[in-house]
């Protein structure tokens, strides 16, 4: 099957995603629709770099500073049919100087969330949701 895409199957679009944990050790996690869907991400500009896009993307949405790690802490690739695109996520280790923030994004499009959360450990086994990878 031919790809329909603009893109060749050699460019990747970019995705960060933000590995953030508060103070008492709980991962932020994103919903949308009915589920707990995944890490909060973000799709990179053109020509940005992934650190950078990473910070304005979190001033952006969660309209708060954020201090993101060098180097991603997780990397890896996707196939979005749906989107007939081939993806690069880089997961990045993430401190925020505030856990008192709110969604900006209003979840009518695709990379909007509807809600957000802490979760521990604890809470994190119990969730029984496919998760996306």
């Amino acid at each position: 099957m031919e790809s329909k895409s603009i893109f060749p199957n050699t460019v990747y679009r970019v995705s960060t995603k933000a590995f953030i944990v508060n103070e008492k050790q709980e991962l932020l996690l994103m919903k949308e629709g009915d589920w707990w869907r995944d890490l909060p991400w973000w799709w990179l500009d053109f020509y940005e770099d992934p650190k950078d896009g990473l910070q304005r993307e979190i001033k952006e949405e969660l309209g708060i500073e954020s201090i993101v790690d060098n180097r991603p802490i997780y990397v890896r690739t996707q196939w979005k049919k749906s989107k007939d695109i081939h993806v690069l996520f880089l997961w990045y280790k993430t401190t925020i100087d505030s856990t008192d923030f709110t969604m900006i994004g209003n979840g009518t499009d695709k990379e909007s969330f509807d809600e957000r959360r802490f979760f521990s450990k604890a809470e994190l086994s119990n969730i029984t949701e496919e998760v996306p990878p």
